[in-house]
Formats: structure tokens, sequence, C-alpha cells
């Protein structure tokens, strides 16, 4: 689907977005290496993220997590374009830009088996990893994303019991100038949103995700609610999503 969608002007729109997520990143790790945080609540993605949307879940996340157990089997989380952090997972993974880690923090996330994947959220390629580890294919040559699989055991991927998306900086690289209801940003929106749904556990996974404020989210909202397999509720700029079956349909257009 980002593939399929990535053509004509759209494309040379994301390419645009791109340089400018090029110029944030040479800003950010001139700060890190001069000692600094790259951005203000650069480290605190997930903790900052339970604090806007505990009303949308109706308890904490480490509640979430408990619940989620008491299901039976282990529990999962991944935060996309920040870097992750979660507490009371049997593993997690963070989908971020730059690695702004270093080596002891690399060795510390690897013993709580927390996987960090590099790339550009909208290209295909970045996602690959976690298919193969749904398919528990380790041909790969990310050291990483080796491990992870292995820690599976024999037990089969169940996707993620929450995914959460805050992306302050990544939604300011898709503006030219003011702020403005552009269709093509709305578009990329609604990409990453489509995305990250289908990497959640199909038995009550969350979405928990920041978006960009640009457009009302109330008709989309329940537009979603409208839709086979999925649920949604919104505070302000704060939505999640509850995939509630293995197929669902259609996700509609954000406008």
């Amino acid at each position: 689907m980002l593939a399929e969608a990535q053509t004509g002007s759209y494309a040379d729109f994301l390419a645009q977005a791109r340089q400018r997520a090029a110029h944030e990143i040479e800003i950010e790790t001139d700060l890190v290496a001069r000692g600094r945080r790259p951005w203000g609540i650069y480290g605190t993605s997930t903790a900052s993220m339970e604090v806007n949307t505990r009303r949308l879940l109706g308890m904490s996340y480490g509640d979430f997590f408990r619940e989620r157990r008491s299901l039976g089997g282990k529990v999962y989380a991944m935060d996309v374009m920040g870097q992750g952090g979660f507490s009371g997972v049997d593993g997690e993974v963070a989908v971020t830009l730059v690695d702004f880690r270093t080596h002891e923090q690399r060795e510390h996330d690897r013993r709580r088996n927390k996987l960090v994947l590099l790339g550009d959220v909208l290209d295909e390629k970045t996602w690959a990893p976690l298919d193969k580890i749904f398919d528990k294919k380790d041909d790969t040559d990310n050291p990483d994303v080796k491990q992870f699989i292995a820690n599976l055991g024999d037990a089969q991927f169940p996707w993620f019991d929450l995914i959460t998306c805050s992306p302050k900086n990544g939604w300011s690289v898709l503006k030219n100038g003011q702020w403005k209801k552009d269709p093509y940003a709305l578009l990329t929106e609604g990409l990453l949103v489509n995305t990250m749904v289908r990497y959640l556990n199909p038995r009550q996974g969350v979405l928990s995700v920041e978006m960009s404020g640009t457009t009302p989210y109330g008709n989309w909202v329940r537009e979603l609610n409208q839709t086979q397999g999925i649920s949604a509720n919104f505070y302000d700029n704060f939505v999640n999503i509850t995939r509630t079956a293995r197929v669902f349909g259609k996700l509609p257009q954000l406008a």
C-alpha cells in the first residue's frame, strides 16, 4: 500500500518532506554530539503519550499489559517514530529514523528484548523485518532481528497488544511553511495509520496515535467505528483504534 501510493506529484511531496527530515536529523545529531537532547521530549515518548491517552484507554499502560497477560500468552508493544521504553512487556519494537543510543543502551535493550528498527516509516522496507518475525524467518542480516525471533522460542508472534505513535517532530517535516490542510499531508497520516493497524493483535490490540491536528477527527472516527473489525475513540488530537478481528475492512480516508 505504501509503495503503490507514492507516485506522481505525491512522490514529489514526499521527496521534499524527506529533505526537510534530513535537515532536522543534521540538527539533532549535532545536539546529541554536544551532549544535549535532540528535542525536548526525547526519550520520554511512551511516558508522555500515556499521560495524554490514559483517558482513552481507561487505564495505565501497566494495567493494560497486566490485563492482556491475564488472557494468556506473552505481551508485546511497539513505539513508532519514537524510542520505546515500555515496562511490563515480554518484548518491544521501536521504529525510528535515527538511533541515538549509546553502546551501553543498546546492550541493555537487547537484554530486555527490545528491537530498534531504523528507517522511513513510509518505506515498506522499514517494516519488512516485522513480517520476517511473524513468519519466523531468520534469513536476515540484522542480528537483532535474528535474536528477537530466537527469543520467541516455539511460540507464534501474536503481533502487538499496544502500538503508540506520537511523532511530534515527524508531522512537522510534512509542512512546507505554515501548517495548512494539505491533502497530501492527510494522505500521509492515513497511510501510516493503515500500516500500523496491520500489526495490531487481532484480539483487541490497540493503536494509540497522536495525530497532527490539521483537521477535525470526529467524522473520521465515526467512520472507523462503522468499519468491520475496527473500533475507535478520540480526544482532541489523540485517537485510539482497536482491532477486533483478524480480517478488517478498508479504513476511511482522512479529509
